[in-house]
């Protein structure tokens, strides 16, 4: 069940290992308030001893040096592997109301809690999602989101050019908005599929920089729109408005989600 080598084990005791990728390897919920500090308190005479044993003796023969480190693999790291493994045992949930499951823990992090539990919640496995995999869920709704609208763009444009759905001054101007929001949403679109690659190499600013990108290419589309509305024309309704706030309530998500990684 627990995929652990020795070289793991040793990587998180000479502090190689980050936080997230020991939680990844032992297997342990994210949320869990299982302190790592306590069990290396808890553990310190083991650590200790398989320090001792590489560097109490610096003139041992080759032959003793292995000696010291067989000493070292086989009964003191499994010593330690032991009572991680009792730790995740009697870990339990931090953060979270009981019942909660990982979706749930995560979206609570969320401005837009409802439509984070709805729009994640569909994908299969989500409930029991490492946040990374949660971050990962989330752009590629947000870059799923951002396709159909430019398809909506393109569906709106065409109608526009065949008929009078709006009054004249307005189809005007709605047209003229329409082509600028095709080009910031292919803009977002592009930004969301880099942040995913950022997410990826585990680059959380980048993909901080990537989604807020995004998010800024949605309100130019909608602000686009009223900068161009004469004055004449206020009551005009933008039929893109409602898209545009859902894809920015869908990028706070992916945002707030990945900062769980950082924090």
């Amino acid at each position: 069940m627990y995929d652990i080598t020795v070289a793991d084990i040793c990587c998180m005791l000479s502090g190689r290992m980050g936080t997230e990728q020991m939680f990844h390897v032992l297997r342990i919920p994210w949320c869990c308030s299982c302190a790592l500090d306590s069990w290396f308190s808890t553990n310190l005479f083991y650590i200790t001893l398989a320090q001792a044993t590489q560097y109490t003796a610096p003139k041992q023969s080759e032959t003793e040096m292995a000696s010291g480190k067989a000493f070292n693999q086989f009964l003191v790291l499994p010593v330690l592997l032991m009572n991680c493994l009792v730790l995740l045992g009697h870990c339990e949930p931090q953060n979270t109301e009981e019942g909660d499951d990982l979706l749930t823990a995560a979206c609570k992090h969320t401005l837009h809690f409802q439509v984070c539990i709805s729009s994640l919640g569909s994908v299969p496995g989500s409930k029991k999602s490492h946040p990374k995999e949660l971050a990962e869920i989330a752009i590629n709704v947000s870059t799923k989101y951002a396709k159909e609208t430019l398809s909506y763009v393109y569906e709106l444009k065409s109608s526009s050019a065949n008929n009078d759905s709006y009054n004249n001054n307005s189809n005007i101007y709605v047209s003229r908005c329409l082509s600028d929001c095709a080009d910031e949403y292919s803009e977002a679109i592009e930004n969301l599929q880099d942040s995913a690659k950022a997410l990826g190499n585990g680059e959380y600013e980048e993909v901080d920089t990537l989604v807020s990108a995004a998010m800024s290419d949605a309100e130019t589309c909608e602000d686009g729109f009223k900068d161009l509305l004469s004055d004449d024309d206020n009551d005009s309704t933008f039929p893109l408005t409602d898209h545009n706030r859902y894809f920015s309530e869908l990028c706070s998500n992916a945002l707030a989600i990945t900062k769980l990684l950082v924090y």
